[in-house]
């Protein structure tokens, strides 16, 4: 700020200034994005959550991380290793703790909001490791887990941007939620949905009347229940538009789209069912813009919810390890 611009601005009246001020604040985002790994958590909070005296957190770089689509390295502020014992060539005889802990940190940032990241760091994890994913609650706006007790991986996701892993690591699956928390109180708070319905619309209801069918009656009764949250109203509007109408020929005339509403609901609530039945939508362009990738981490979502049909369609596991 210039000197003329900065003695103008100090002789405003308090309750402007004060309005200028509030201005700034205003424009600043609802929280704060790239902070390096190792500020997420401190050294301090670490050692309350491990219960143990630990080394410096040290920068590093991830490699061939769950969290990229790609093999490529990434920098050394998206990683940061929190551990009580490193080796060091210089002196190989130094003694190690009882018992030697070590956990790894990462952190992604997008420039927009991806509402699909969480499935497509599934997909990663279904195809390069042997692990099941485990849904989370109470941790940013979406988050996960894999692994075994001795080698547990926490995913978390915050705001569309933002993408957190730690692990893996021996330190077990609730150190690692409290590790996630102190990393997620760090940038803030936000209410993003991931998997939300992107240009689907919702279908409009025929007026009530005396012309009204008795499948505008049904269409109407399972609306209501559907839009109080009930996942099952939303399955069976999903099939109602699908193959509810008859035509003159005796056979189904499908509204796809409004199809793809319903079954688009019932996938963001948890519905095995509909993410499948979606899945079917997108592979086969109906109703939807065909998308191999997305009908994959749809049925990947319904397999994960113990969806029978979708275990058969979905590629079977390659025996791969994990970063290998």
């Amino acid at each position: 700020m210039k000197k003329k611009d900065a003695a103008a601005f100090q002789n405003l009246p308090a309750w402007l200034m004060f309005l200028a001020v509030l201005c700034v604040f205003a424009a600043t985002p609802a929280y704060a994005q790239h902070k390096a790994a190792c500020e997420l958590v401190s050294k301090d909070d670490a050692e309350a959550i491990l219960g143990v005296t630990l080394l410096p957190p040290k920068p590093s770089e991830p490699f061939r991380s769950l969290l990229d689509p790609d093999f490529t390295s990434g920098t050394a502020d998206q990683g940061c290793e929190f551990t009580n014992f490193r080796f060091n060539y210089a002196t190989p005889n130094q003694p190690k703790p009882p018992k030697v802990v070590t956990v790894r940190l990462e952190v992604r940032y997008a420039s927009t909001p991806n509402a699909h990241a969480v499935d497509e760091v599934r997909k990663q994890v279904d195809t390069r490791t042997y692990d099941h994913p485990t849904d989370l609650s109470g941790l940013g706006d979406a988050a996960f887990w894999v692994g075994q007790p001795n080698n547990v991986t926490v995913f978390l996701f915050l705001g569309g941007t933002v993408r957190l892993m730690i692990g893996p690591s021996e330190i077990g699956l609730e150190r690692s939620k409290a590790l996630g928390m102190k990393a997620l109180a760090g940038l803030g708070k936000t209410n993003f949905t991931y998997g939300a319905t992107t240009g689907l619309s919702k279908p409009v209801l025929a007026k009530q009347g005396p012309n009204s069918t008795a499948l505008d009656q049904l269409k109407r009764a399972l609306t209501a229940k559907a839009d109080g949250g009930d996942t099952k109203a939303e399955t069976a509007l999903g099939r109602l538009y699908e193959f509810g109408k008859i035509g003159p020929d005796g056979n189904a005339q499908p509204d796809y789209a409004g199809a793809a509403y319903w079954y688009q609901q019932a996938s963001d609530h948890g519905n095995a069912e509909g993410a499948y039945q979606l899945a079917v939508l997108y592979r086969g362009g109906m109703g939807v813009a065909a998308d191999a990738s997305r009908s994959f981490q749809l049925l990947q979502k319904a397999a994960d919810g113990n969806h029978v049909p979708a275990m058969r369609l979905c590629p079977m596991r390659m025996p791969t390890r994990r970063h290998l």
